[in-house]
C-alpha cells in the first residue's frame, strides 16, 4: 500500500551533499560511526515520520508519498527545496568586543548565536569578526537515501511510537495501550518516575495525541508497581540464609591462606 499524506511511517535515512561521498546526517548508528559523525546524544533508531506534518523537510516528505514498505530511493533536493540559496546579505561584520564581552573567543569555524540568529565565524582580524548567518547547507543540493521500514496502521503501535518519540528511555513494548471509546489509557512502568523532566515530556506526548489522534479526547496514565508477595519474600530470605554458611566457609578458607 503506497504512502499517503498523514501516514505514520518508520524510515532509515542518510543525507549527503550531491557529488560528495561523506554522509552528513543519518539515523543509522553504523553509518554514523563510519562517517565519523557518531554522537552519544543522538538516538540511532528507525525514525518516525507523520507524512506532511513537518517531521522532515516539507519537500522531502512530499517525495515520500507513493513509496511502499521496504522500498529504497535516492531523493534529490535542490537548494530551493532544502535550505535555500546563499544570501550575501547574511554575511555580517561584528566588533570582536561584542564576543569578548560575552566570554567568547572568536575563531574561524566556531558556531555562534548573535542577535537571535545562529551563524558561523568566517574570519577574525583587525578587531573585526565576519559571521556567515546563512544555514551551513544553504546553496547545496542534498541527496537523501531513504528506506521505508514500515507503514504503521495499528492504533496501538501509533500510540507507542508517539510515546517513544518523547520518552525514549522506556522500551516501546512496555507501554500497554487500551482504548475505551474516546479515552486513551496507557499502562506505564514505575521506572517512568526516575526520568528527568518527565512532566514536560508527557505534555509533549499529550500535544501529539491531541494533534495526530483526533478521535481521542481524554488521556489517562496508569502506573504499574509490581509488589512482592509474602511467600516470595520468605523464599528469598531462606535462599539468603542457605547461601550464608557457604560464604562464611569461603571467607574462612581465604583467611587461612
Amino acid at each position: 500500500m503506497p504512502i499517503k499524506s498523514g501516514d505514520f511511517i518508520l524510515i532509515n535515512y542518510t543525507m549527503k551533499i550531491k557529488d560528495q561521498e561523506k554522509i552528513l546526517d543519518t539515523n543509522i548508528r553504523e553509518e554514523a560511526e563510519k562517517a565519523g559523525i557518531f554522537s552519544e546524544k543522538t538516538r540511532y533508531e528507525p525514525l518516525l515520520v507523520i507524512v506532511g506534518e513537518g517531521f522532515l523537510l516539507k519537500s522531502l516528505e512530499e517525495k515520500l508519498i507513493g513509496l511502499e514498505k521496504d522500498e529504497e530511493k535516492d531523493i534529490e533536493l535542490s537548494p530551493e527545496e532544502a535550505f535555500g540559496s546563499r544570501d550575501p546579505n547574511k554575511i555580517k561584520v561584528y566588533s570582536a568586543r561584542e564576543f569578548s564581552m560575552r566570554g567568547i573567543i572568536p575563531r574561524p569555524g566556531l558556531e555562534v548565536e548573535i542577535g537571535g540568529k545562529r551563524g558561523t565565524i568566517v574570519s577574525v582580524g583587525g578587531g573585526r569578526v565576519i559571521v556567515d548567518l546563512n544555514h551551513p547547507l544553504a546553496g547545496k543540493t542534498l541527496v537523501y537515501h531513504i528506506k521505508v521500514l514500515e507503514i504503521i496502521e495499528e492504533f496501538e503501535k501509533k500510540i507507542q511510537e508517539l510515546f517513544h518519540r518523547w520518552v525514549s528511555n522506556i522500551p516501546k513494548e512496555e507501554i500497554k495501550v487500551q482504548r475505551e471509546d474516546k479515552t486513551l489509557i496507557l499502562e506505564v512502568p514505575e521506572s517512568i518516575f526516575f526520568i528527568d523532566r518527565i512532566g514536560l515530556l508527557l505534555r509533549g506526548f499529550q500535544r501529539d495525541v491531541t494533534k495526530y489522534i483526533s478521535e481521542i479526547e481524554t488521556l489517562k496514565f496508569v502506573e504499574i508497581f509490581p509488589l512482592k508477595k509474602e511467600e516470595e519474600k520468605s523464599e528469598e530470605k531462606e535462599s539468603n540464609q542457605e547461601s550464608q554458611p557457604q560464604q562464611e566457609q569461603v571467607e574462612a578458607s581465604e583467611n587461612k591462606e
